[in-house]
């Protein structure tokens, strides 16, 4: 069993699978502290030198969300041509209030 910890308490780590044949792995580091810290691996046999690694501070937050906007041409559109609440022109019925009413 291969096994990665962190010199700090706060760190959490998740192995993301077994080490492949060249005896490769990856892992993924969750924190919210910047700066120094080590990084410890181990197997039940073998025990190797630390790791040490310097983060930066991030400005980042778990679910990183994105808003996403379908924009429309009234030209898709074939609905009459109606008076729009606060607008100056008339536009096609089905391109203002098909989607909300």
């Amino acid at each position: 069993m291969f096994k990665i910890q962190s010199n700090r308490t706060s760190d959490q780590i998740e192995v993301n699978g077994n080490t492949n044949k060249e005896g490769e792995t990856s892992f993924t580091l969750r924190t919210r502290e910047d700066g120094e810290l080590e990084l410890l691996m181990s197997t039940a046999e073998i025990t190797m030198a630390s790791f040490p690694i310097k983060l930066r501070e991030a400005w980042y937050e778990s679910p990183l969300l994105i808003t996403g906007y379908n924009i429309c041409k009234e030209d898709d559109f074939s609905g009459n041509l109606v008076d729009g609440k606060g607008l100056n022109e008339k536009h096609k019925d089905d391109f203002l209030y098909s989607a909300t009413e």
